[in-house]
């Protein structure tokens, strides 16, 4: 754990692909909406990272505009449909999903031709509350899915 970043045990700064759609992989660094979380991104981790995956989709510089898209928590990722799941919340901002989608349809396998979309809703647990990570009410494995239907 790094010094003003009490969560980086469960880094969604950042997120890693290598696989059918970008066999060469693609890093993806996220914005994060606070500082605390922000304070995570170690330069010296991205430098080695990058040396592995020979895209970058950088989306941190829509922190300057306070919006965010935190990684594996906001992002379910759905490689068979060619989809990702996003959860709309201050922690998962719909033109930050945009420009990801598109970013991504530009290097993957097919982009053009068979692009991977959004599919984007709100969820709101049984007090009302907004559920801020996609990844705490959908959960995609191999052959079975775990959702909560009732928060969307």
């Amino acid at each position: 754990m790094w010094k003003d970043a009490p969560d980086s045990v469960f880094p969604d700064w950042f997120t890693c692909y290598k696989g059918e759609a970008i066999p060469e992989g693609v890093l993806i660094l996220h914005p994060m909406k606070y500082q605390t979380r922000r304070n995570e991104r170690q330069p010296e981790i991205i430098k080695q990272l990058s040396r592995s995956y020979k895209h970058i989709i950088d989306l941190t510089h829509f922190e300057n505009e306070g919006k965010a898209l935190e990684g594996k928590g906001s992002v379910v990722f759905n490689h068979r449909s060619r989809c990702f799941y996003i959860a709309i919340s201050n922690r998962a901002h719909i033109e930050v999903v945009e420009e990801f989608v598109s970013k991504w349809n530009k290097i993957c396998i097919n982009g053009e031709s068979d692009p991977y979309k959004a599919v984007t809703f709100e969820a709101i647990d049984q007090h009302g509350e907004i559920i801020y990570h996609t990844d705490c009410m959908l959960v995609l494995l191999g052959k079975h899915v775990l959702v909560c239907l009732d928060a969307i």
